[in-house]
C-alpha cells in the first residue's frame, strides 16, 4: 500500500495505466482480493468500469476469483452488475463457472438490479452453465421462489426505485442497445480515450510505474496462477466453458 501511495503521489495518472492485455491496477486489486487497495485506487479515481483486451471489467476479476467483498465494493461504488465481455459473460456467468464460487454467486443473485436472463455468445445463461458446475444452481431457484413471493421486486426494490425484476432488466437492456448504435463501442471509446479524443494507452515512461503499482498488490500466494490465467489465454472468460462441453 505505501508503494501505491508514493507512486500515485508521484503520479497520478498511474491508477489508470494498463499493462499489455489492458489490464489496470484495480483489475488486479480485484482479482487478488485486495479490498483495502480496492478503495484505495477507487478512492484515487481508478476506473470502475476499465476493460481489458478480452472486454473484462473489475467486477469480472472479481466475479471470476470468488472475491465477493471486492464485489460489494464495486457495487457500492456504481459498477454494473450485469456488464458484460466481448463474449457476452456477465459477472454471475464467471462466477457460475466454478464449484467454489458460491460465496459470490449468492451475492449476486441477491441483488435486485441483477439480470439472469442474459446470455452469452454460446447462447447459455448463467444459470445454464452453473447447472453442469456445481449445486449452487440451487441459488437460482431460491431467487425465483422470492421473485414468486414477492412479484417484481427483491427484498429491497420497495425502498430502492432503481431496482427491476429480471424482465424489466432484459427490456431495458435491450432498448439500450437500440437506442445506441453500438453499447461496445461507445462505452469502450469512453474507456480508451480522454476528452481529447487520444487514446490512454500505457507508455513507455509510465510503464514502469504500472510494473511498480501492480507488484504492491500481487501478494496473494495463488498470484502466479492467476496472472498465468489471465495473460495466457486469448479469451480467458470462456476457459469454463470449453471445459464443460
Amino acid at each position: 500500500m505505501d508503494i501505491a501511495k508514493s507512486l500515485l503521489d508521484e503520479d497520478p495518472s498511474l491508477v489508470n495505466s494498463r499493462d499489455s492485455d489492458l489490464y489496470t491496477p484495480l483489475h488486479r486489486a480485484c482479482y487478488n482480493g485486495h479490498t483495502d487497495m480496492v478503495k484505495f485506487l477507487l478512492n484515487h479515481n481508478a476506473d470502475i468500469a476499465a476493460r481489458t483486451e478480452d472486454g473484462w471489467y473489475p467486477i469480472h476479476s472479481a466475479a471470476r476469483w470468488n472475491q465477493a467483498p471486492v464485489i460489494s465494493i464495486l457495487l457500492e461504488h456504481g459498477a454494473d452488475i450485469n456488464a458484460r465481455t466481448n463474449s457476452g459473460q456477465t459477472p454471475l456467468h464467471l462466477a457460475a463457472s466454478e464449484k467454489e464460487n458460491g460465496e459470490t454467486i449468492s451475492l449476486l443473485l441477491s441483488n435486485c438490479n441483477l439480470n439472469t436472463e442474459l446470455r452469452n455468445s454460446l447462447g447459455e445463461t448463467a444459470e445454464d452453465i452453473c447447472a453442469r458446475t456445481s449445486e449452487h444452481h440451487k441459488l437460482f431457484d431460491e431467487r425465483k421462489k422470492h421473485q414468486q413471493n414477492y412479484p417484481g421486486n427483491m427484498d429491497h426494490q420497495e425502498h430502492n426505485p432503481g431496482c427491476m425484476d429480471d424482465k424489466s432488466a432484459s427490456q431495458e437492456h435491450q432498448g439500450n442497445e437500440r437506442g445506441n448504435d453500438s453499447c461496445t463501442n461507445s462505452t469502450e471509446t469512453s474507456i480508451n480515450e480522454d476528452p481529447n479524443g487520444e487514446v490512454l494507452n500505457l507508455s513507455d515512461n509510465v510503464a514502469q510505474g504500472f510494473e511498480d503499482l501492480s507488484v504492491s498488490m500481487d501478494t496473494n500466494e495463488n498470484d502466479d496462477e492467476s496472472q498465468d490465467q489471465l495473460e495466457n489465454c486469448q479469451d480467458p472468460d470462456l476457459i469454463a466453458m470449453d471445459e464443460n462441453p
